[in-house]
């Protein structure tokens, strides 16, 4: 879905599926991390550094979120 419909559309279906509570449905940082490093791969830079900067907002106390931050944003 990211690489068709970009960052925006998959951070509003992360969401849905966060405030669903569904137990089909783990979200977590991982997934987000997953997802960033799935749009670099796929040459999404721009889509991939908005979802790392989501998974910052999201998960502030994890060291790993900001380290996938940092690798994408360091040149």
């Amino acid at each position: 879905m990211a690489k068709l419909k970009g960052a925006d559309a998959a951070l509003q279906r992360y969401t849905q599926f966060k405030k669903s509570g569904e137990s089909r449905y783990k979200v977590d940082e991982r997934t987000l991390n997953v997802l960033g490093y799935t749009l670099l791969r796929a040459g999404q830079d721009q889509d991939a550094i908005a979802v790392f900067q989501r998974n910052v907002q999201e998960y502030p106390e994890s060291s790993n979120v900001y380290d996938s931050l940092a690798r994408r944003t360091r040149k």
